[in-house]
């Protein structure tokens, strides 16, 4: 299970970015898709914006285009790979990742609660409601008979 979120935030500018222009008119699209597949794998991974070296491959870059993204200043070369420059004044960091994910899980929690305590209770009051009405009816049915009875040897009593 990754440790990130399934989505990260990319601008409806994006397209139009100044840094991204320049990449596309130094006929550098992949540069440009690659940057798009590291938001995603680092969202994804959890990792702020940090891209190990050896993942390059699976952001579809090479250290050539890597480089290019340094250039145009939508990477930082760090010790060990590089950083998506501004990952945190765009995207959530794992942090607040942790603590939104947290959050949802604690407030599934009391729904589920309410909703298994008013499931419970439903189940509960027919059966208890049943019962009762078995139980009244069984009582009723008894002192019917018992009436019936009764009349029936008052009335046998009278004949002889």
């Amino acid at each position: 299970m990754m440790a990130g979120l399934p989505w990260v935030r990319l601008d409806t500018g994006f397209p139009s970015n100044a840094k991204i222009l320049g990449l596309v008119s130094d006929r550098k699209e992949g540069a440009a898709f690659g940057y798009v597949c590291s938001l995603a794998w680092s969202g994804g991974h959890g990792t702020d914006g940090f891209i190990p070296a050896v993942a390059l491959p699976l952001c579809h870059l090479s250290a050539t285009t890597a480089r290019s993204l340094c250039d145009a200043g939508l990477f930082l070369p760090v010790l060990g790979g590089y950083q998506i420059n501004d990952w945190t004044e765009y995207q959530m960091t794992s942090t607040e990742t942790a603590a939104r994910s947290e959050k949802a899980q604690a407030a599934a929690r009391k729904r589920w609660e309410r909703t298994d305590a008013g499931r419970n209770a439903s189940r509960i009051a027919p059966s208890n409601a049943t019962r009762t009405a078995n139980g009244s009816a069984k009582r009723n049915a008894e002192q019917n008979r018992t009436e019936q009875n009764r009349v029936l040897r008052t009335e046998s009593e009278r004949e002889t």
